[in-house]
């Protein structure tokens, strides 16, 4: 077995253990390194679904982030928008949480920040993290625009003071 395919094994099998065990073996940017085959996508997407377990998807999302962060595989990362979106409407705050972190490094998407604005800002413990994605989609200028606008909705001012 070629060591490309047993990071890819080793990846699939990892993906459904705890957040913390899976972070602490997958921080560094070498492991990620060795991650740009179509399988290990093809991997990824598979656990976004909503059939996987949280701590799947939100392991899927760590490893999004990650190449994020390491400018890795932009245009494979992509391919997955479709799924974050769909976890941002209907996943638990965790799962939606990961998702966020993991959209801060993707590209300027309008359907993202649509889905933020619909999905998280009404949520008080995560609506901060949101602000800061459409912020780097949009620009500060409609992010604060968009603060305002909540803070004026009588249904959500309470939490936005």
């Amino acid at each position: 077995m070629k060591m490309k395919e047993y990071q890819i094994t080793l990846l699939r099998e990892h993906l459904s253990e705890d957040t913390e065990t899976f972070s602490r073996i997958y921080s560094s940017k070498s492991v990620f390194n060795q991650m740009g085959d179509e399988n290990v996508f093809k991997w990824i997407s598979l656990s976004l679904n909503a059939d996987k377990s949280q701590n799947e998807k939100i392991n899927a999302c760590y490893v999004l982030q990650k190449m994020g962060e390491n400018k890795q595989h932009k245009r494979k990362r992509m391919e997955c928008m479709k799924k974050l979106l769909k976890i941002l409407e209907a996943g638990n705050n965790e799962e939606r949480g990961a998702c966020l972190n993991a959209l801060l490094y993707f590209d300027k998407s309008f359907d993202a920040s649509k889905a933020i604005t619909e999905h998280i800002l009404h949520e008080r413990d995560l609506s901060d993290k949101g602000f800061e994605v459409i912020s780097a989609h949009e620009g500060n200028n409609v992010a604060k625009l968009l603060k305002i606008a909540y803070q004026y909705n009588d249904l959500i001012a309470n939490w936005m003071k």
